[in-house]
Parts: C-alpha cells; sequence; structure tokens
C-alpha cells in the first residue's frame, strides 16, 4: 500500500470515529429544570399584598418537575429590624416522586418572639437530578393578628 492510500484510509476512519461518537451527546441531553409559578403569598384572605403575620402566612403555588420532585424548600430570612431571625422547613413525604403540584400550599407559622420587620421568602424545588430552582418575594412581617382560623380543602 502506497503512503497516499495510507493516509487516505486514516483520515476516512477518524472521520467515521468522529461522526459516530457525536451522536452519543444527544443521550445527555438533560431534562428541563424545575418550575415554580407563585400564585399567592400573604395572609389567607388578603390579596397578594406579601404581608403575613407571625400566626398567618398562607402561600400557593404550582410546581413542575420533569425529572420529578426530590424535596421542597422553604426559607423565610429576616433582611430588617432588630435581631436576625429565619424559618425553615423541608417538604418531602407525598411530594417526592411528584412531575407536578398543581396547588402546593401551606400555612407555616412563625416564633411569638419572631421580629418585625422586611423579609425574605424564599421557595426553592430539588428535582431528582440534583437541579435546583428558587423564587424569592420581599415579605414584611407585621405585628398583630392576620385571618386566624379558616376552612378550605387542602391536598397534604
Amino acid at each position: 500500500m502506497n503512503r497516499k492510500t495510507l493516509w487516505g484510509v486514516l483520515i476516512l476512519l477518524n472521520l467515521s470515529w468522529i461522526a459516530l461518537s457525536s451522536c452519543s451527546k444527544e443521550d445527555d441531553v438533560k431534562p428541563a429544570a424545575p418550575k415554580i409559578e407563585l400564585i399567592h403569598l400573604g395572609t389567607h384572605d388578603s390579596p397578594d399584598d406579601r404581608i403575613i403575620y407571625r400566626n398567618e402566612i398562607h402561600f400557593e403555588a404550582k410546581i413542575t418537575a420533569e425529572a420529578l420532585i426530590q424535596k421542597i424548600d422553604l426559607e423565610i430570612i429576616q433582611k430588617s429590624g432588630y435581631g436576625t431571625y429565619s424559618f425553615t422547613k423541608e417538604y418531602t413525604g407525598d411530594y417526592t416522586g411528584q412531575k407536578e403540584i398543581a396547588a402546593f400550599h401551606d400555612h407555616p407559622t412563625l416564633a411569638e418572639d419572631a421580629p418585625i420587620g422586611d423579609y425574605l421568602f424564599r421557595l426553592t424545588v430539588t428535582d431528582q437530578q440534583g437541579q435546583a430552582v428558587s423564587i424569592e418575594e420581599d415579605v414584611t412581617v407585621k405585628v398583630g393578628e392576620g385571618g386566624g382560623e379558616h376552612e378550605h380543602e387542602h391536598e397534604h
């Protein structure tokens, strides 16, 4: 075999290998990251005014995760006022493995001594691929009682 033919064969083999190996990247496509749509944040009976009371917080969100939900984390972190306060809660259980939660909601209660002032409300969804997405909203914690007791159907 002469040199030109040998180089031609080697070039064709390399090009074939590159073409075949590039097809495998299509298999590495990650599912879309989770999505959070905040529907309501405030007290139960209020409009979305972003005002909450220690004993009356109501939030509702639509959550979708193509790669299925691993966990949902809630953080309410003090931004101003006296002292430092934060509230955290992790949701797993029935939510783990779900692809969509049309009306994820809760009524967390802050400690009685939680300072009034400005806070950051952060809701984070992590899927089973480890992709995490957060939404953040400014809220104000005020003194007093919110709407208190209320009745409606819950899907917990």
